[in-house]
């Protein structure tokens, strides 16, 4: 086997249980089958025959539907089994690995150093968890340098088109177009086209059939409205526009966030779409303030995403006031963007006066004159 390869672990307990219920089965209807005939050879009449063959009938059917039920349940209970270890594989194998038992697998670039280019370093969830057909995993690998040609996918459907250029490490958009000539869910051509040198992690859009009159809802995301508006009515989606607002913590205002179906939905041409417009973030309450110390006011406009803007009014002294929010200029209870300017007025106690005193101190001297010589 080679390195990396998985292999499937034997139900052992599984089979051996099931096969001794099929057993089991099989002696109880041996056991009724021998009942039935000794309840003919009893009645020795006719109608203990047809009696006999409906009660053969009642037990067939009953066997029937024993073996039908422990079908379906081997068909679910295989629907969970082990996460595989496709760690040190290459991205490509690890991910057909991964499809091949029915899982999404959602490859993520992981530069790791001492890890060779372009292979499987770890998953999440790891190998032996248990999983579920369908279930998504995320495959982390360090991505190889070299560039590559795009294959061609053209004429595959649509999953199969995903899950081979995600093998390949390229992010994948999907994007579908009214086209009665390719069957619906069939790739139709690649963005850039196939043969294009690419690198693992570059994007790349596949164009898939919508089938006749249907076509997927394109991205707005971040447009200005009427530029999505525009996209949205334009004649290749032809969509019957209705737009809403609602509130975006980073979108700014007049910009588009969303659509309802969501970009990617193929739906028929002509829908109905709703286009939602951002009207910013949401506005902030105005807390009450006053009373409080001037640290309190400010920590709480802070946590709230306002601005405190501090003037001081001074206070007689032994004021209670003193050092405490006296006046917001915003009332409390009003609605103020994020950011918005909030002008506190604190107490302030009144300046200590101090009064200094000088000492003048004056000093006489005396001079003697010598007498005048005779």
């Amino acid at each position: 086997m080679p390195a990396g390869a998985t292999a499937a672990m034997p139900r052992t307990t599984a089979m051996g249980a099931q096969q001794t219920g099929y057993a089991q089965q099989a002696a109880y209807a041996q056991q009724q089958a021998a009942y039935a005939q000794q309840q003919q050879e009893y009645s020795g009449g006719r109608g203990g025959m047809y009696a006999v063959i409906g009660f053969l009938a009642l037990i067939a059917l009953v066997a029937g539907g024993i073996v039908l039920f422990n079908v379906l349940a081997k068909d679910k209970e295989a629907s969970t089994f082990a996460m595989p270890n496709v760690v040190g594989q290459t991205l490509e194998v690890g991910t057909q690995t991964l499809t091949d038992l029915g899982l999404q697998v959602n490859p993520i670039i992981e530069e790791v150093e001492g890890q060779p280019e372009g292979t499987i370093h770890r998953t999440d969830p790891i190998a032996d968890v248990l999983v579920q057909t369908d279930q998504l995993v995320n495959v982390y690998y360090n991505p190889t340098r070299t560039p590559f040609a795009v294959p061609d996918v053209s004429t595959l459907l649509q999953d199969d088109a995903v899950a081979q250029l995600r093998g390949l490490g390229l992010e994948v958009t999907i994007v579908t177009e009214e086209n009665p000539s390719v069957e619906k869910g069939t790739v139709i051509r690649t963005e850039p086209p196939a043969g294009t040198e690419l690198r693992q992690g570059d994007p790349i859009t596949l164009v898939v059939s919508g089938g006749a009159n249907q076509v997927a809802v394109p991205p707005v995301e971040n447009l200005s409205q009427a530029n999505a508006q525009a996209t949205l009515e334009s004649d290749t989606y032809g969509f019957a526009v209705t737009v809403m607002t609602e509130e975006h913590p980073t979108i700014p205002a007049g910009s588009a966030i969303r659509t309802d179906p969501a970009a990617g939905t193929v739906v028929d041409k002509g829908s109905p779409v709703v286009l939602y417009v951002s009207s910013g973030p949401a506005k902030v309450t105005v807390p009450p303030l006053t009373g409080l110390t001037e640290a309190q006011a400010m920590a709480k406009l802070a946590e709230l995403g306002l601005v405190g803007q501090v003037t001081y009014q001074p206070l007689a002294a032994g004021n209670p006031n003193i050092g405490k929010v006296i006046s917001q200029n915003v009332p409390s209870g009003s609605l103020v963007e994020p950011n918005s300017v909030v002008k506190l007025q604190v107490g302030q106690a009144p300046a200590v006066t101090t009064t200094s005193s000088t000492t003048t101190t004056s000093t006489t001297t005396t001079t003697t004159e010598p007498p005048p010589s005779t």
